[in-house]
């Protein structure tokens, strides 16, 4: 982000810019309302409005690429909420997994071992996974 812009609103900028060249260097001197009147007007009588057209312009890509970057950052977030939450639920998981074999084993082969190993589990159960 150059002075505030990403490349959309560089693009935007621009754009305004070119436009107001444009309108600016192409000579008119008279305004047609569908064919049915014409005036006169002076070409210095545009000049504010196009500066005017211009700084809305950059206001505008200004606004924009501040709300892109608002928008990437909670996105970001929400990204890592996501992950976090999704490894959790892996952990969440495994625990489960390795109490149902430690049950498992307990009942097909009641070892001391085994009940050690099923206490453990029940331990870390209790402890809420740690």
């Amino acid at each position: 982000m150059v002075l505030g812009f990403d490349r959309q609103g560089w693009i935007t900028v621009f754009a305004g810019l070119l436009l107001a060249l444009i309108t600016l260097l192409t000579s008119y001197d008279h305004v047609d309302i569908l064919g049915a009147a014409s005036f006169d007007l002076p070409q210095q009588a545009g000049i504010p409005c196009i500066a005017a057209a211009v700084a809305t312009a950059i206001a505008e890509a200004q606004l924009a690429s501040n709300d892109r970057r608002r928008r990437g950052v909670l996105r970001d977030r929400a990204e890592a909420a996501t992950a976090r939450e999704r490894e959790r639920a892996a952990r969440a998981d495994q625990l489960q997994a390795r109490a149902l074999r430690a049950g498992a084993l307990v009942w097909l082969d009641p070892t001391s071992l085994h009940r050690r190993f099923l206490q453990l589990i029940a331990t870390e159960l209790a402890g809420g996974g740690s």
